[in-house]
C-alpha cells in the first residue's frame, strides 16, 4: 500500500487545513490555530501523504522538536482506503530518513492511534522506553468540577492576567524542561485570550509560580498542566475546564502513573480514548513526572 503514497513537507497553510480535516475524521483534531504555530516553528517537522495519481492529501504525520537533538513524532493518520497493518511500517523508514535527526541521543515518541496501531513501533535495539502517557476524554459538568477546585491554604489558583504571570509561568517551565529552549514557544502557547488558548496559573503566597495550566480552545483539550502537588494539579485542571461550556467535550492526556489524573478522569466520568505514547531515548532522562498532570499531545519533554 505504501508504493501508492507520495511524502512531502507541508508547504502552506492550505495544506493545514487539509491535515486538519484528516484530523477532524480521526476524532484527535487539535486545532487549527494550534496545529498552524507548531508548523511555523518547525516546519520540517509536518509531512503529508498524498496519492501517487490524483494528488490528493491521503494522510499525514506531524512532529515537533524542542532543540536539536529532542524530537517527538507526534501524530499519524491515513485514510482507511490507504491503511493496512503493514503501512505505516513500509513508511516509517521514508519517514525516520526525512524526519527524524542523526544524533545518537535524540528522544523519539510515536504515537499511532490514527492508524489503530495501539502499540507503538519500536526503535532500534537500545532505546529505553519512559513513561507511558494516557489520553482521556468526557463531558463537562460544571457541578462536578466545583467538588474539585477548593481552595488550597497559601496557593492562589487563577486565570492568568498580566506579563509578569507569564513571566513567572515560563520561569517554572524552564526549571521543568533543562533540556529544551522553550520559552518562545510556550510565550506564545500559554495566552489566555479565549480563543487560542485559556491558560491558569497557580501562585504561592509570596507570588511565586508553583504550578500551571493551559486550555487550548479549539478542541478543549488541556496540554500542558504542571503543579508542585496533587492538591495544585487538579485544582488547576478544574479552575481551566470550568471556562468551558457545560456539556463540551474536553480531553487530557497524562502519564499513566499520575494516580491524581486517573481519579479526576473517573470522576468525572471521563473514559479512554484510545491514544498511547511512547518516549524513548538512548539515555534514561528523568523528568519530574509527579509534577506533570497534563502534557503536551505533541511533545512530553
Amino acid at each position: 500500500m505504501a508504493d501508492q503514497l507520495l511524502l512531502r513537507y507541508v508547504e502552506s497553510e492550505q495544506d493545514v487545513i487539509e491535515l486538519e480535516k484528516l484530523a477532524a475524521k480521526a476524532h484527535f483534531d487539535i486545532g487549527i490555530h494550534d496545529r498552524s504555530l507548531q508548523w511555523r516553528y518547525t516546519p520540517k517537522t509536518h509531512v503529508v501523504m498524498l496519492d501517487k495519481d490524483t494528488k490528493k492529501i491521503v494522510g499525514y504525520v506531524t512532529a515537533n522538536y524542542i532543540s536539536s537533538n529532542i524530537f517527538m513524532r507526534a501524530h499519524v493518520y491515513i485514510e482507511k482506503a490507504y491503511r493496512t497493518k503493514h503501512t505505516m511500517l513500509d513508511v516509517t523508514p521514508i519517514l525516520d530518513k526525512t524526519m527524524i535527526p542523526k544524533e545518537p541521543d535524540t528522544n523519539i515518541a510515536h504515537n499511532c492511534n490514527g492508524i489503530m496501531i495501539k502499540a507503538a513501533i519500536r526503535p532500534e535495539k537500545g532505546y529505553i522506553i519512559a513513561e507511558k502517557l494516557l489520553s482521556y476524554e468526557g463531558k463537562i459538568d460544571h457541578a462536578n468540577l466545583r467538588h474539585f477546585n477548593k481552595p488550597i491554604d497559601g496557593v492562589t489558583v487563577r486565570l492568568i492576567n498580566s506579563d509578569s504571570d507569564l513571566v513567572q509561568l515560563l520561569a517554572y517551565d524552564k526549571a521543568m524542561h533543562s533540556l529544551g529552549d522553550r520559552e518562545a514557544f510556550m510565550s506564545q502557547w500559554c495566552t489566555n485570550d479565549g480563543v487560542h488558548a485559556t491558560t491558569a496559573i497557580a501562585l504561592s503566597s509570596s507570588g511565586v509560580c508553583v504550578g500551571f495550566a493551559s486550555l487550548r480552545r479549539a478542541i478543549s483539550l488541556i496540554e500542558p498542566a504542571y503543579a508542585e502537588s496533587e492538591a495544585i494539579g487538579i485544582s488547576l485542571l478544574s479552575t481551566v475546564l470550568l471556562t468551558l461550556p457545560e456539556n463540551d467535550i474536553a480531553q487530557i492526556t497524562y502519564p499513566a502513573s499520575q494516580g491524581a489524573v486517573v481519579a479526576f478522569c473517573t470522576a468525572q466520568g471521563w473514559s479512554s480514548c484510545m491514544t498511547e505514547h511512547r518516549c524513548y531515548s538512548k539515555r534514561n532522562i528523568i523528568l519530574p513526572w509527579s509534577k506533570i498532570f497534563a502534557t503536551h499531545d505533541f511533545f512530553p519533554l
